[in-house]
């Protein structure tokens, strides 16, 4: 089964350009603004993106090269909870996500089918790498349009 030319790949490559421009047409002020109490900002939302995108991304590496080791959870609150990333700018946002994101598609790229298709443990679940990289980009999905109908970005 050729996975190349599965539609996930160009809807990757397409949240790469639509975040970018997403961040870069946010007003430095406007990043630390929450819609609502308890909310994320957000420069914290892309924040979590990022984190996600790079937790997710070493799990289906681990799966990609064998490992069966069972693999730690993450507290997504816990990441953004008390951490001050009121020092990062714009053109700094920018910068992480194209990183992380071009890293992930590089790092599944990279994968034959039979590294894409390997099971690997999730604590009380398996899945695969190719399945992680589909929760990745619709993770990403997700909080775009929470950007768009909630930010008003």
């Amino acid at each position: 089964m050729s996975l190349v030319g599965d539609q996930v790949w160009t809807q990757a490559e397409d949240q790469l350009r639509e975040l970018d421009q997403i961040i870069n047409a946010s007003e430095e002020d406007k990043l630390a603004h929450a819609y609502d109490e308890g909310k994320w900002s957000i420069r914290e939302l892309i924040v979590h993106l990022c984190d996600a995108e790079r937790i997710f991304g070493y799990r289906a590496l681990c799966m990609s090269r064998g490992d069966q080791q069972v693999l730690p959870g993450y507290d997504h609150n816990a990441y953004v909870e008390d951490n001050n990333f009121d020092h990062l700018d714009v053109d700094t946002l920018s910068a992480e996500w194209i990183a992380v994101r071009n890293a992930t598609i590089q790092m599944f790229k990279n994968m034959s089918n039979d590294q894409l298709q390997a099971l690997g443990n999730m604590g009380s679940y398996r899945n695969t790498a190719w399945a992680l990289f589909h929760v990745i980009v619709g993770h990403t999905a997700h909080h775009i349009k929470i950007l768009k109908e909630r930010y008003g970005v």
